[in-house]
């Protein structure tokens, strides 16, 4: 009888031996597809958030990008007000010369382009202005301007010279102007129009030709 229960033992662990074997390849499959699933999801979370923070880095430099890009405009900006200060200013050459050299600083290209006018005045300031400063000169050192006879008509002839400077043809009513030479030339010619030594009114010019 032990002996009989021996075998019967024996033979029930070689059964359960068996159909060990057997539900093993199912159960170790199922576990490498878990955690070949679980590897994936992790690179995956790890790729997610290597792009996030690539994101945020970008988003960064773009808003340092446009900060610069407004640093420059404003910058471009502070130029053409110093161009347009030597435009507002009697004519030196020096504080002119210091704004055609800033004018050639403006980064914009597309802006440069824009306010090419503004350098043309400029380069072109030195002549408009010693040519209406010429006439000045020449009328307050003319006698006739004082002589009673002939004063008046002396007077509207250097009005007509100052009509056909370049600049009271070319620029005194364009779009892009000097504001001093407009002032200047209007004073002027009010000046010269007063001027009627019949009835003791004559012109004094000197203050306008020491601005």
């Amino acid at each position: 009888m032990f002996i009989g229960l021996l075998f019967a033992s024996s033979t029930m662990a070689q059964m359960a031996g068996q159909d060990s074997i057997h539900a093993n390849p199912d159960s170790m499959a199922t576990s490498s597809v878990a955690d070949s699933l679980l590897i994936r999801l992790h690179t995956i979370q790890k790729l997610e958030d290597s792009i996030s923070i690539l994101q945020d880095r970008i988003n960064k430099l773009e808003l340092q990008q446009l900060d610069f890009i407004k640093q420059i405009a404003f910058a471009d900006t502070c130029i053409v007000r110093q161009c347009n200060n030597a435009l507002n200013a009697p004519y030196d050459e020096k504080r002119v010369r210091n704004a055609l050299s800033a004018f050639n600083r403006i980064s914009s290209s597309t802006y440069r382009q824009q306010m090419l006018p503004l350098r043309q005045l400029l380069t072109d300031y030195g002549q408009h202005y010693r040519t209406i400063m010429d006439i000045l000169r020449r009328a307050d050192a003319d006698r006739n301007m004082r002589n009673p006879f002939g004063g008046k008509e002396t007077a509207e002839a250097y009005i007509n010279e100052i009509r056909q400077t370049d600049y009271y043809r070319n620029v005194i009513q364009a779009e892009w102007i000097i504001p001093f030479m407009n002032s200047l030339i209007e004073k002027a010619i009010n000046r010269l129009k007063s001027n009627n030594p019949g009835e003791r009114q004559t012109t004094n010019l000197k203050e306008l030709l020491n601005p």
